[in-house]
């Protein structure tokens, strides 16, 4: 077992601030608390910021009401697949027209979630029932977050009695990724110039380290210490077409031909921040012409 990981889990199950948690409707009338997606990668990124991600290509049911997801996350060595099932149209008793965003953009959302509840994120929030005694109204309730009484009153989850506040969870303490010493002693291997571009070049793409650590040992087949800045062009390219795939749910090879139609002698010379703009403007524009 990694020697972190008991320490990531416990502040992965850290509760949220008050604030984070926000509401819907519950149908037959009532409110849930609940975290947005966002937060989920935020917390995720700050307590283990070497974790990883994968999603499968969406599935559609026979009937095509429902959109299906598999997202994998990777913790600590530990990798756990989880779905994330939304309807393709969610539509109001009235019949509205209540969907928002694309359904594959929802499942993923629905599926990181799932995935990283099962690494203790936000599973609290599981405990809104009825019993007035449970987790999340008495944590609410005791950070003076009125919303938590009210809703559970509303709800009739609660009689007159007061809820009792929840104990003051632990102060989260930082665990540094066990692989910053390792990154920070192979940028400093490396000259200046080159250093500087990967990382700028990451900055862009959103990708870690662990990205170009990952093409060095698979696709340039080489130490990241011994990268010249001929190597550094390469995982510029390389970069930009991994985050087309990831950015429009695409097939590496599909990626991959969109780069050679758009990578031409007049954009060579242009700057990576420069080029990376417009080849977000080219993917965007074929993908969604159908390329």
């Amino acid at each position: 077992m990694h020697p972190d990981y008991r320490e990531v889990l416990r502040q992965l199950r850290e509760p949220f601030p008050p604030e984070v948690h926000k509401e819907r409707e519950l149908k037959g009338g009532g409110k849930w608390f609940f975290i947005p997606w966002q937060s989920v990668r935020d917390r995720l990124n700050d307590v283990c910021p070497d974790h990883e991600i994968s999603y499968s290509m969406p599935k559609y049911s026979e009937d095509g009401e429902y959109c299906t997801i598999l997202c994998t996350l990777t913790i600590c060595g530990v990798s756990r697949t989880l779905p994330g099932s939304v309807k393709v149209r969610e539509l109001s008793t009235s019949g509205k027209d209540m969907s928002r965003g694309n359904p594959v953009d929802r499942a993923v959302a629905e599926s990181l979630k799932n995935a990283a509840e099962s690494f203790g994120v936000a599973a609290y929030l599981d405990d809104q029932t009825q019993d007035k005694r449970e987790f999340t109204l008495r944590y609410l309730h005791g950070k003076g977050d009125t919303r938590a009484k009210t809703y559970a009153a509303q709800n009739g989850w609660l009689e007159k009695k007061e809820l009792r506040p929840a104990a003051k969870p632990a102060q989260m303490k930082k665990v540094e990724p066990t692989t910053t010493v390792k990154v920070e002693s192979v940028r400093l291997a490396l000259p200046s110039s080159v250093g500087s571009r990967l990382e700028a070049v990451l900055k862009l793409t959103a990708f870690q380290w662990k990205e170009i650590s990952r093409l060095c040992r698979e696709t340039l087949k080489k130490p990241e210490t011994d990268l010249t800045e001929d190597d550094a062009r390469k995982l510029r390219s390389l970069l930009f077409i991994q985050w087309a795939t990831m950015q429009h749910r695409i097939e590496w090879s599909t990626s991959l031909a969109l780069w050679t139609a758009f990578f031409v002698d007049d954009l060579r010379t242009l700057p990576d921040d420069q080029l990376f703009t417009l080849w977000k403007i080219h993917t965007t524009a074929n993908v969604k012409g159908g390329w």
